[in-house]
């Protein structure tokens, strides 16, 4: 009787573990700008990319920018891949709230948004005329919640304003 219930607290405990783990590391969501501190892979500079991005920004002004993660990584699940985004200046914005949202200081993908590889978004260019640089890692995931078999890439972009 004894055996049993040691054996059966076991198993519970051993299912409870996984399943915490599970649920802890595949977040859907990134909430820093260090992708490969949860998956691994190569470090691709141009992997990711992102476009709209104005030559010279306007003070105030607001751009429509996607973000696009090139891979030729197959996801064997749901889950194809994920991004943050950092701007140094200015103001994210949700402008679609089903596949990202900003998670503290950084533009992330949803849950739902981790089966694209593309999203799109808002900057509102800040008022004050100061270069702006946009930091943005991404994953190409392979879709088998493992942290292996993926690619993660990174790019920097630097904004200056109109007439600097």
């Amino acid at each position: 009787m004894k055996r049993n219930i040691i054996l059966c607290l076991s198993v519970v405990f051993g299912l409870t573990f996984f399943y915490v783990q599970n649920s802890l590391s595949h977040s859907n969501s990134a909430p820093v700008i260090d992708c490969m501190s949860c998956h691994q892979g190569d470090l691709k500079t141009d992997l990711v990319i992102v476009t709209g991005i104005p030559k010279a920004y306007k003070p105030g002004n607001s751009y429509k920018l996607k973000i696009t993660v090139k891979s030729e990584v197959k996801a064997q699940g749901e889950s194809q891949g994920g991004f943050a985004l950092e701007a140094s200046a200015g103001k994210l914005i949700v402008s679609d709230k089903k596949n990202t949202q900003i998670s503290g200081s950084v533009l992330t993908h949803t849950l739902i948004g981790s089966q694209k590889r593309s999203w799109e978004f808002t900057w509102q260019a800040p008022k004050t005329g100061e270069d702006v640089t946009l930091t943005v890692m991404a994953v190409a995931s392979n879709g088998d919640h493992s942290s292996f078999g993926e690619e993660v890439g990174a790019q920097s972009y630097t904004i200056k304003a109109a007439g600097k």
